[in-house]
């Protein structure tokens, strides 16, 4: 549960109660930015939607991570209406 803090660092409104354990508080507001995604793929994709909640534009690096177990995720959410840009 390492990555949570990603989650915070986009407005998630996140409480780390002990290793195994987390509360989180919503609705939340995120206000976008950069992060780096870890090398777990569910951690990737937590962070990936939680970017596709945002109104405002996030960068995530290293999410190439997700395409080991989704190889075609990005034309998937494109198709659905989002607006995604690899770099």
């Amino acid at each position: 549960l390492d990555f949570v803090q990603l989650l915070s660092t986009l407005g998630a409104n996140i409480f780390r109660s002990d290793p195994q354990k987390i509360i989180v508080y919503g609705p939340v507001n995120f206000t976008g930015g950069k992060v780096q995604a870890p090398n777990i793929i569910q951690a990737g994709k937590a962070l990936f939607l939680a970017a596709l909640c945002d109104p405002v534009e996030t960068t995530i690096d290293n999410i190439s991570v997700l395409n080991r177990r989704y190889p075609d995720i990005f034309e998937v959410y494109s198709s659905l209406g989002a607006n995604i840009t690899e770099l």
